[in-house]
């Protein structure tokens, strides 16, 4: 598992005994509404985009082969409901309402 190198981003230790745990950096670019992200392997095909509110950390994952406009995007815990989206609501409970 590869987690956001935020320094608020806890996790329930017991829960992830014996999972090895490394940190990434996000960098500026020009992905997401917040313009940072990490490319895993530094060719464009995995981006991890950066997508706070809820928590400090959640990313969505942008793959993309090479060569191609067309990409998928992996995000969750982007919003609980089709009226979250057409109302542009935010999550009851959030660290950062303004970036939610």
């Amino acid at each position: 598992m590869i987690l956001v190198g935020i320094k608020r981003t806890a996790i329930i230790n017991y829960e992830w005994k014996n999972v090895p745990l490394k940190t990434f950096e996000l960098a500026d670019s020009n992905d997401g509404a917040w313009n940072r992200s990490f490319d895993l392997f530094g060719d464009g095909t995995i981006k991890m985009i950066w997508k706070p509110g809820h928590s400090s950390g959640p990313c969505a994952a942008k793959l993309q082969a090479p060569g191609r406009k067309e990409y998928v995007m992996l995000a969750s815990d982007g919003g609980y409901a089709a009226k979250s989206w057409i109302e542009n609501l935010t999550p009851g409970v959030v660290i950062d309402r303004k970036a939610a």
